[in-house]
């Protein structure tokens, strides 16, 4: 009976601890889709800012969830861990001044369009000064790719085609790169009406 007793205990712990495992790490397909869906909301960010009357939340949560993709792939690189949850955690990893401007700014501005913006009035000058924020980070925003193009190189350095992965990764790079000077002139436009 005892030694019965004893399987079961072993048994029931067995099946508790078997949730709690690690997340699998994430495979190459699945990291180079963050490239796509980062690109995906930028482009996104780009049709609202060049519509008639633009829903400026939009374009702040789309933006904010288009870098912190791209974040979160700088985070997979340095750590090898797919952080799913806290996104405090993933912006840990990247540079202070991109963690400061767009893990930090960008998502009270994001939370702002979110939940607080139809509840309150903005002045015009106020939404020209948080669209201003998307302009004026450049630097941040060019830290942000090459420290995710530098992960790429390491992410993809084990995978025996390593090099179709480099230049596919680096073609939705540069898609990046455009959408997001396509934004940028849409803003511009916006600002000076």
């Amino acid at each position: 009976m005892k030694r019965l007793l004893n399987l079961f205990l072993l048994l029931l712990i067995f099946i508790s601890f078997t949730g709690c495992q690690a997340y699998e790490p994430i495979s190459p397909h699945g990291y180079y889709s963050f490239l796509i869906k980062a690109k995906e909301f930028l482009a996104f960010c780009v049709y609202i800012a060049n519509t008639d009357h633009p829903y400026w939340g939009q374009i702040f949560s789309r933006l904010y969830y288009a870098y912190f993709t791209l974040a979160r792939m700088v985070h997979i690189g340095k750590t090898g861990q797919y952080e799913q949850e806290k996104h405090t955690t993933i912006w840990q990893q990247n540079k202070k001044e991109v963690r400061k401007k767009y893990g930090e700014t960008l998502k009270h501005l994001r939370t702002y369009y979110d939940y607080d913006y139809a509840s309150n009035i903005e002045s015009k000058e106020e939404l020209k000064k948080n669209l201003s924020f998307i302009l004026n980070n450049r630097k941040a925003f060019n830290q942000l790719i090459n420290d995710t193009k530098e992960q790429i190189e390491k992410f993809y350095k084990h995978e025996k085609d390593k090099k179709e992965w480099s230049i596919k990764c680096n073609k939705e790079i540069e898609s990046i790169i455009q959408a997001q000077n396509n934004l940028e002139k849409a803003l511009e436009k916006q600002i000076k009406q």
